[in-house]
């Protein structure tokens, strides 16, 4: 049994394919792109331009739009590229188009969600010498990627090859302090590093709108702490699944990612976390 070599081909080959299947569903802007977004927030200049640099099927372009964001997206796989000008998103006048590579055209902020894990070593400089080409001096570059992942425990074997491979092409794993150095070593100046887990972060921020939403709720609920009832917790347990059958609240996704199950497409054997790197291009770096 071999270990499957990544070759530029064969990487253009299986997002091409993916692009053809409808694992899109379950990619990591669906899943969890809208918890990300706010989570960077914060960090997005008001009106910024943004380059959702890797875009993918373009999830994570059209929530931006959907907020009024200028965006554009940055795809290489060609079986991507007609798929992106083909979504609903890309006829609005906040879509800047689609590029395969740089031509001089900048942007406030460069977009790198989960991508950074599927670069090949012999596309690394390539791909931070466009970053830096796409991005405006002082510009923001946010950067997610699974923290420490098991790379081998999240391979898939293949009967007809005989060959183990990563499932969604990861060759990195990465930590806080690989991550952060090697940004620094290409130009960046690091600002924050943040581990989220999206797991539970989810469910959490999906019930406490819950409560924020629902005014009578809000009153029962604290009335019940209160008065410190037992069985609590499966009060309000029985509420929340009541409103989710109702279809007034989401169900959270079924995501537990170290019992080997998926969150945004990503295994992530080993470790549920994800590393959210912010960093700007260092004054003078090359471009």
């Amino acid at each position: 049994m071999k270990t499957l070599e990544w070759t530029p081909e064969l990487v253009g080959r299986f997002w091409s394919g993916i692009a053809q299947t409808p694992l899109g569903s379950i990619s990591f802007g669906k899943a969890s792109g809208p918890l990300f977004l706010d989570i960077i927030a914060p960090a997005l200049p008001e009106g910024a331009s943004i380059l959702d640099f890797g875009a993918g099927d373009g999830d994570m372009a059209d929530l931006l739009i959907q907020r009024g964001f200028k965006v554009a997206a940055y795809e290489p796989a060609e079986g991507r590229v007609d798929i992106l000008k083909g979504k609903p998103f890309a006829q609005s006048s906040n879509f800047l188009g689609v590029f395969t590579k740089p031509d001089g055209t900048r942007f406030d902020v460069i977009l790198m969600t989960e991508v950074i894990e599927h670069v090949l070593d012999c596309d690394m400089q390539a791909t931070m010498d466009a970053i830096k080409a796409f991005l405006k001096p002082g510009g923001l570059l946010i950067a997610s990627t699974p923290n420490s992942e098991n790379l081998a425990l999240a391979s898939a074997y293949c009967p007809v090859c005989d060959h183990l491979f990563h499932r969604w092409q990861h060759v990195h794993s990465w930590t806080s302090e690989s991550l952060a150095d090697h940004f620094t070593a290409h130009g960046f100046f690091r600002k924050h590093v943040h581990k989220v887990d999206f797991t539970s972060s989810r469910t959490e921020a999906e019930y406490n709108a819950l409560l924020e939403k629902y005014d009578h709720l809000q009153a029962d609920y604290t009335r019940l702490v209160k008065q410190k009832i037992p069985g609590l917790s499966a009060i309000v347990k029985v509420i929340k699944d009541a409103l989710m059958a109702w279809n007034l609240i989401p169900a959270p996704a079924k995501t537990a990612c170290a019992s080997n199950t998926t969150s945004g497409g990503d295994i992530r054997i080993g470790n549920e976390s994800t590393l959210i790197y912010i960093g700007t291009l260092e004054d003078g770096s090359p471009a």
